[in-house]
């Protein structure tokens, strides 16, 4: 059931409505004997490869994102730690300090990727490097506790990756797969049945109609199919496709920062 509930997330309207336009086109191109013989390997080159290329691509942003996104988690714990298990004094008040700030920057940066509003995106932009200044003057508390030297250092490297992260993030957020390469894939998905109709005809006549019908049909299922893959990969933050980024693995991460050690590590 989950696999066929999986298909049913790349096969849409658009796929009805392309496959039964190649279907009308076909019968009446074999009913008026318009008929030609195209190379079956021009499919291939005119629209699976660009289509497979847009897929990878999409695919690679994903991953990219994905790997920023456990670098910024990485670096945050990180931070965490220093800030519960650096200081002698107040410990619990140093991470219950950090801790707020983490998970304020991840839920605003959870907003800010699935939102579609620019003008929300621009506050949120705000909010987040908002969060990274509360951070910044957070170490400064680290320094009245005792704090210094390579220890600050660290923390700074830490707080800094964090930013590096984020915008690379945010490039990925913001440009996605050449646009004249997904323009052309998307045009000639709609073209197909046309352009494609005068060999399924052909395939009629040569077999029988059923035949030249039924091969517009997989080639229209497979076609827009790989078509819906990289369109939800091409968007991997809102959380509508199979393959999307999860956000709700932040709630892990705020019982972890939850957890006190029971007495004080030694320096």
């Amino acid at each position: 059931m989950q696999i066929l509930k999986q298909f049913g997330d790349v096969v849409d309207y658009k796929t009805g409505i392309i496959t039964a336009i190649s279907v009308v086109i076909t019968y009446i191109f074999y009913t008026y004997q318009i008929t030609s013989d195209i190379p079956g390997n021009l499919i291939g080159v005119a629209v699976v490869f660009p289509i497979v290329f847009a897929i990878n691509s999409a695919y690679r942003r994903r991953e990219d994102a994905l790997s920023e996104l456990a670098s910024m988690r990485a670096n945050a714990m990180a931070m965490f730690y220093i800030h519960r298990d650096w200081v002698k004094e107040d410990r619990e008040e140093h991470a219950s300090r950090i801790r707020t700030l983490n998970l304020a920057l991840f839920r605003t940066l959870k907003d800010y990727l699935v939102a579609d509003e620019e003008k929300e995106n621009e506050l949120l932009l705000l909010q987040i490097y908002q969060h990274f200044s509360d951070m910044s003057e957070s170490f400064e508390y680290l320094r009245e506790a005792g704090i210094i030297g390579a220890g600050m250092a660290r923390v700074n490297i830490y707080h800094q990756n964090m930013m590096r992260s984020f915008e690379n993030i945010r490039n990925i957020y913001i440009y996605r797969t050449p646009i004249s390469l997904r323009a052309y894939t998307t045009v000639l998905l709609y073209f197909f049945p046309i352009i494609f109709s005068p060999y399924f005809a052909l395939l009629g006549q040569k077999h029988f109609l059923l035949a030249g019908i039924g091969v517009s049909i997989v080639y229209s299922v497979v076609l827009v199919s790989l078509s819906n893959v990289q369109d939800n990969l091409e968007k991997p933050f809102d959380g509508i496709g199979q393959d999307d980024i999860r956000f709700d693995e932040f709630d892990v991460y705020e019982q972890v920062m939850s957890q006190m050690p029971s007495s004080p590590s030694k320096e």
